[in-house]
């Protein structure tokens, strides 16, 4: 009787030990688990980043594309402004496309660039004065915008400051 008793014991301590080992094995694979998840949602967001980012990309790259066209017809951006009356611009945005209209329109007797916006302030740009949006208002003919991936975003913002046109550099370039 002595010895079933110790039986009976030693097979709940295996038991124990069993379910203690089996819920260790589980914690871990549910850590493993969460840590596996992070790692895809992570990589999932870099990509759809990645992706949107290409999409930009092409766009710009189809912008610059046409524009080159225009100038292998031998004709300029200016033609646009002098077509629709705008002798004063504001620039928003003087990355890449920002800095090649600026030095399209630099001399031209019909267009001239008064002023660049652009949050980056710190960094210097292509020979045009800089303001920030929440400096005084200059008041000019057109204003347009080069950052054409979030042209209707900057459009709302900039209507708020501007009452004249405010247009995208893409919408200029397609039009010729």
């Amino acid at each position: 009787m002595e010895h079933e008793r110790k039986n009976v014991v030693r097979k709940k301590r295996n038991c124990h030990c069993m379910q203690a080992g089996l819920c260790t094995i589980i914690l871990a694979m549910a850590v493993i688990g969460k840590a596996l998840l992070k790692l895809l949602y992570g990589t999932k967001n870099r990509m759809e980043r990645y992706e949107i980012e290409l999409k930009n990309l092409k766009k710009r790259h189809a912008v610059l594309e046409h524009w080159l066209s225009i100038k292998i017809r031998g004709e300029k951006l200016e033609s646009y402004f002098k077509e629709n009356g705008f002798e004063t611009v504001a620039v928003y945005g003087l990355g890449t496309l920002g800095c090649c209209l600026c030095r399209e329109l630099q001399g031209s007797s019909v267009a001239e660039v008064k002023y660049g916006i652009d949050s980056n302030l710190g960094v210097p740009k292509y020979m045009v004065r800089l303001r920030k949006l929440s400096e005084e208002i200059v008041p000019v003919d057109v204003v347009v915008v080069t950052a054409i991936a979030s042209f209707h975003e900057i459009k709302k913002e900039l209507e708020k400051y501007y009452q004249c046109p405010v247009l995208s550099l893409e919408e200029i370039i397609y039009s010729l």
